[in-house]
């Protein structure tokens, strides 16, 4: 049963501990990678990056920070209209960042989590083959929405695939590299994609551009951990963020992604929607998984059991084998909990992580059922 399903990251729990515990004990069979739950600041992906690693930077202007919210200061942007923005100052040609292997946090959370993930493998409460998962943002994503002038964000973005770079060697060098999972995430390269087809410019050259940095990065990753590569739609402003007609752009997405990688991936994964038609996943005719497992994100409230079933038949068309997943972390919860008190708000979330898990195990019998393993 393993390998059915894949967690791409945020899950709304208030520690490590309860996302590992809950996780595996409800879907861990089917799982070969299990994230922390991105919890603490992580919960919103690469915003935390905007106020520790560009807010306060000597060679950076702030331009734009979120409003408060009820009187008090806020890190946290609600949409991209309210959200961080920076530029770099005038004649600034470098940005490095200090503290090489710390400075961005991943390494120091996932040794944290590392410890708990082994402690409770030991118990039994995570089975044994399953991995740990961290899950790390290519450089495009954690800058192109903060930095809108092109010639800053590709001086930004040298300076931070290079901080990322060291912070991966750095969990590769804490963490037994055979209990150790790196996820890719990528959104903002996902949209840049899309929005190269729509406006007919060559999506190809762009995601070629955009996963150069990869090919250095996954050469610092042994054979003995285990890679891939999340593509997203993002969750920002709600969930989808966009509507394409098909996942062309995402397999041209995980093509670029695969032929930049000095080695060889694990598994892809790519989003999907509701029923668009059965021409929606004709584009996976293209996609070149060279071995690895593909994961489809088709458990969310478009599909229902029936519209699930229907996507995996279309899809075994194309890919005869293959694993499902949520299109996306789904650590921003329901939209009403926003409006919930603090007390509701973290009974809301601990019922939504029951639910969506339980949806996952649901959509892993469903799958296996439909494909007849």
């Amino acid at each position: 049963m393993a390998g059915e399903l894949l967690l791409v990251g945020s899950v709304p729990c208030e520690t490590a501990e309860d996302t590992f515990t809950r996780a595996g004990k409800k879907i861990g069979k089917y799982l070969n990678y299990l994230p922390d739950g991105e919890v603490g600041e992580r919960m919103r992906w690469v915003e935390f990056i905007a106020y520790r690693c560009y807010h306060g930077h000597p060679d950076v202007n702030t331009i734009k920070r979120p409003a408060p919210v009820n009187g008090r200061e806020s890190r946290e942007g609600t949409d991209f209209k309210n959200a961080w923005m920076f530029e770099l100052k005038p004649g600034v040609k470098e940005y490095k960042l200090g503290e090489p292997g710390w400075r961005l946090g991943y390494c120091r959370d996932a040794i944290n989590s590392y410890f708990i993930f082994k402690t409770l493998k030991k118990e039994g409460v995570i089975p044994e083959h399953v991995r740990f998962q961290v899950s790390l943002p290519l450089s495009a994503s954690a800058v192109m929405v903060f930095f809108r002038k092109p010639e800053d964000a590709e001086i930004v973005m040298a300076g931070l695939t290079e901080a990322i770079g060291e912070e991966l060697k750095n969990i590769i060098a804490h963490i037994p590299n055979d209990q150790l999972a790196i996820q890719w995430d990528t959104a903002i390269e996902n949209t840049q994609i899309e929005r190269a087809i729509n406006e007919g410019r060559d999506p190809v050259a762009v995601a070629e551009k955009l996963f150069a940095p990869l090919e250095g990065l996954n050469a610092m990753i042994p054979d003995e951990v285990a890679v891939g590569i999340h593509a997203c739609y993002g969750t920002a402003e709600g969930w989808p963020t966009r509507q394409p007609k098909d996942v062309r752009g995402n397999v041209i997405l995980l093509n670029a992604a695969n032929s930049a990688s000095a080695r060889g991936m694990q598994w892809l994964h790519l989003p999907t929607l509701g029923d668009l038609g059965d021409e929606q996943f004709a584009p996976l005719a293209d996609l070149e998984p060279k071995g690895a497992r593909v994961f489809v994100g088709m458990i969310h409230h478009l599909n229902d059991l029936d519209g699930m079933k229907k996507q995996m038949e279309q899809i075994a068309k194309f890919v005869p084998d293959f694993g499902i997943a949520a299109p996306c972390g789904f650590g921003r919860g329901p939209e009403d909990m926003a409006t919930k008190s603090d007390r509701e708000n973290r009974t809301a979330k601990q019922e939504f992580v029951d639910v969506v898990l339980d949806d996952h195990a649901t959509a892993a019998e469903l799958l296996i059922k439909t494909l007849k393993r």
